[in-house]
């Protein structure tokens, strides 16, 4: 449990984290983007802490692919500013595994775009269809 808030500044709140420990951290506006920052500066003494959270907002540089080993990201609900984060992490460890997937951004969209009509959901579409096409082509050619 970290101190009493009034009695420390950031930085010296977040010494009390140790590496292998989990940190909640506060979603939606009380998310507390400078004890987040003073703990992403401390990346180098510390190994596989783990960021549990709900929904937050601001920058969540503990996602980045350079803190990989030292944070883990637990998001129990993802926000935009998490969300690429761990779709690239799905990405890696899915094709790591022996799958085969296809990602994608599409830029300046927003969550759950693909739902409403419109070039970028007609293009999502189509990728998609050709890529299931594609890999029932490959089952049917191994059976």
């Amino acid at each position: 449990m970290l101190p009493a808030p009034d009695r420390y500044r950031s930085p010296e709140a977040l010494e009390a984290v140790r590496s292998g420990e989990r940190v909640y951290v506060h979603e939606g506006c009380g998310t507390p983007q400078p004890l987040i920052d003073a703990l992403v500066a401390r990346a180098g003494e510390l190994r596989d802490v783990e960021i549990l959270h709900m929904l937050t907002f601001g920058d969540a540089a503990y996602t980045r692919p350079e803190y990989q080993g030292i944070f883990r990201h637990n998001g129990l609900f993802l926000g935009g500013n998490v969300r690429p984060a761990v779709q690239e992490k799905f990405v890696a460890s899915y094709r790591a595994a022996g799958g085969e997937c296809q990602y994608e951004v599409f830029a300046g969209c927003e969550h759950l775009w693909v739902g409403e009509p419109g070039p970028q959901t007609d293009r999502a579409h189509e990728m998609v269809k050709q890529f299931i096409a594609k890999q029932l082509k490959a089952k049917s050619l191994a059976a």
